[in-house]
């Protein structure tokens, strides 16, 4: 954390942020070649979605033949096979996050909790909101993608 936190802020990451060495100048090899290493190599966040990505690809794709033709039947399929992939990842990190309260509030920017409810909501409350918008606009538009 920073010194000086900003008011209404719960936490404040350290700037400038770090970013990757294949990014800095003048290069860096030997930190590229252990930035490599330790983020793929071994169980992270990118290994993880890297192996979501595959299991998708492999096991829940409709095959290319199939898929030439527009048609609403792989289309639904893609569709619902993205909402169950939105469902576990972001309802997981939800549960994790929020219902169980692992993190607790040590990295949350804004230490308030999610709003129950308000009319600045399209159906009532912050949740419903998420998931309907999170379905109806974002997974169409990743499933037309």
């Amino acid at each position: 954390m920073s010194d000086a936190p900003l008011k209404g802020w719960n936490h404040t990451p350290n700037v400038p942020l770090k970013v990757s060495p294949f990014f800095s100048w003048p290069p860096r090899p030997v930190e590229m070649v252990k930035w490599v290493f330790n983020s793929w190599f071994f169980v992270t966040e990118k290994l993880i979605l890297v192996g979501i990505a595959f299991i998708s690809f492999y096991w829940f794709q409709p095959p290319l033949e199939v898929t030439r033709t527009l048609a609403f039947g792989w289309v639904a399929e893609m569709f619902i096979r993205n909402v169950i992939l939105m469902t576990l990842v972001a309802g997981g990190l939800h549960v994790y996050f929020y219902t169980f309260t692992k993190q607790g509030k040590a990295l949350k920017y804004d230490a308030r909790p999610l709003m129950k409810s308000g009319r600045q909501f399209t159906l009532g409350g912050q949740i419903r909101d998420n998931i309907f918008w999170t379905i109806a606009s974002g997974v169409t538009v990743w499933t037309a993608y």
